[in-house]
């Protein structure tokens, strides 16, 4: 039996829809940083398949600066948020 490769991609797509509904829905900025950054990581695996169905390695490079910016975007945020809530 032989899975088509886009099913992957639709079912990650429609993960990325209810964590954006999750992040309109909940008020703790924790809380939407985290689906933040769940939805990037979900945005890293369909450039990744994309790139392994295409056959273009220049792809990964591209996840791999991505993954880099949001890992760095995220630390700063939580970093500037904890800072607000204790003084």
């Amino acid at each position: 039996m032989i899975i088509d490769p886009m099913y992957p991609i639709i079912s990650l797509g429609i993960l990325i829809f209810l964590s954006m509904i999750r992040f309109l829905s909940c008020h703790d900025i924790f809380t939407k940083i985290l689906t933040v950054n769940v939805v990037s990581t979900k945005i890293i695996l369909i450039i990744s398949m994309i790139s392994i169905l295409v056959i273009q390695r220049d792809y990964l490079d591209i996840v791999l600066v991505y993954g880099l910016i949001n890992f760095i975007t995220m630390i700063v945020v939580a970093k500037y948020f904890l800072e607000k809530k204790q003084s």
